[in-house]
């Protein structure tokens, strides 16, 4: 893995731990779905949590933190296994978000979900662009990035509720979304 990726992913790594972190309880077992190369996971393990991430395969940068190779669509825990699970840019390279989404209800009791979110024109394009550009080794992912409306339908339809959003800007054009949710047991079917 070269020098660039380590240190980009160590930076966004911290950076998008930081941007989580206050939403986690302090000591808590989260679950990292779809971890990816791990930084985010190994920042939030710094942070004095206790991670486990999953992927369908460990290509991992960093291995400080619990890792299983196992889908999203059919997790290898019992039901509340976790107080957290984080998703981070990550549903959008899966053919059925949906099922991820509900088997991340199961497991976890407060799921964190960040997305880039599809706008119109330009933009989407560029998001399009910069999401097959950065994840050039993991080609044949799917890149199915949704609108916030469509985000929203999906947490609804699965039986969460939007506790917090908190939107920013990833090199000033792309609109990243971090979907902060519980579930609505009310509703629940």
């Amino acid at each position: 893995m070269s020098f660039l990726v380590r240190r980009l992913g160590g930076l966004r790594g911290k950076d998008v731990a930081g941007q989580v972190a206050e939403f986690i309880p302090p000591k808590s077992r989260i679950l990292d779905l779809g971890c990816g190369l791990g930084f985010v996971a190994a920042e939030l393990e710094k942070l004095g949590h206790q991670v486990v991430g999953i992927d369908l395969k460990d290509v991992r940068a960093v291995k400080s933190f619990g890792f299983l190779r196992a889908s999203a669509y059919d997790l290898p825990f019992a039901d509340d296994s976790f107080d957290i699970c984080l998703a981070h840019t990550a549903l959008h390279h899966m053919d059925h978000p949906d099922r991820a989404i509900r088997e991340a209800r199961r497991v976890a009791r407060l799921l964190i979900i960040g997305e880039e979110i599809r706008t119109r024109g330009f933009n989407w394009w560029l998001l399009r662009n910069y999401d097959r550009a950065v994840n050039l080794s993991f080609s044949g992912h799917p890149h199915s990035n949704r609108t916030h409306e469509e985000w929203s339908a999906s947490f609804r339809e699965n039986n969460l509720k939007i506790d917090q959003l908190v939107e920013s800007r990833v090199f000033g054009f792309i609109h990243q979304v971090v979907y902060v949710l519980s579930r609505d047991d009310q509703n629940w079917k």
